[in-house]
């Protein structure tokens, strides 16, 4: 019997400590960035797609994507990050003069320490004020502390673990010497949403830019929509999808049908996704009743 508890102990611990790594495939941070030029709002996805050896050391490739569907090109942020066993985060940014290593969470804190972060020259001292846990969408909980900037001023930040900052994974200093904090908007693990900012409705601000052509005719109307989309194509239709302008998912068929109905949705800007032969293709539509 005691086998067996100690056994189960082991099981769980194992599984949480899994969970809470934060540097990893299949997670995705949609951040949000206040600015003093324009656009004033905007909207970042951040994605780890590969990774690279420095000094030694093997880390993660961060990239950022400003288009909500994804179609446009991810382009490197220049961060590399790798964490230990003991989940502390290490960074280098070689395009900004970064080179050697430097600490950017250490989650192994407790309530009273201190501990510097941020590039050279930009560094913050945080005093870790609390320590709880946040719940996240599917029930689990993660351990989170509450950091305080040591010089009383710029912005109060959590950390998550597994997660990172609740501003922004790797921009998070600069809340102690800007005026324009980042916001973290939503936060994905194998594309299941498992944070949303109670602060902020949408996971993206900025519309897509993207009208993706398509080397095959294609036709939709009517647009403006008020019920009923028609495609008009010659080819057989493999999947339909359709996003808002915030790039979410709301209606998705693989289906060989030409028409699509839309009377559920609200009047706005939404973008259709037509798969053919591997194909996509993405149009702009407006619902209007």
């Amino acid at each position: 019997m005691q086998k067996n508890i100690l056994f189960l102990l082991f099981m769980t611990t194992s599984f949480f400590a899994q969970s809470q790594i934060t540097i990893d495939y299949g997670k995705q941070w949609n951040v949000h960035d206040y600015r003093l030029f324009e656009p004033i709002q905007i909207s970042y996805i951040h994605e780890f797609r590969s990774d690279t050896i420095y000094n030694g050391e093997e880390y993660l490739v961060q990239y950022y994507n400003t288009d909500s569907l994804q179609i446009a090109e991810w382009i490197p942020t220049g961060w590399f990050l790798r964490e230990d066993d003991e989940n502390r985060i290490y960074t280098v940014y070689p395009g900004f003069g970064v080179t050697d290593e430097i600490l950017l969470y250490d989650f192994s804190l407790n309530e009273g320490d201190t501990i510097t972060v941020g590039i050279p020259g930009f560094e913050c001292e945080f005093i870790v004020s609390e320590i709880d846990s946040l719940e996240l969408l599917n029930g689990d909980f993660r351990k989170r502390l509450k950091l305080l900037p040591s010089n009383n001023s710029g912005e109060v930040n959590y950390w998550v673990q597994g997660i990172g900052s609740m501003s922004h994974l790797t921009g998070f200093p600069s809340s102690c010497y800007t005026d324009y904090p980042y916001d973290l908007l939503c936060y994905y693990e194998d594309d299941e949403l498992l944070y949303s900012n109670p602060n902020h409705e949408p996971c993206f601000y900025v519309l897509p830019t993207v009208d993706l052509q398509s080397n095959f005719d294609l036709d939709i109307y009517p647009n403006p929509v008020r019920a009923e989309i028609f495609i008009d194509t010659d080819l057989q239709i493999e999947n339909i999808t359709l996003y808002n302008s915030y790039g979410s998912k709301l209606l998705n068929k693989n289906s060989h049908q030409e028409r699509l109905d839309v009377s559920e949705f609200p009047n706005g800007v939404y973008f259709l996704e037509i798969t053919i032969d591997d194909e996509r293709a993405i149009r702009k539509v407006v619902i209007q009743k």
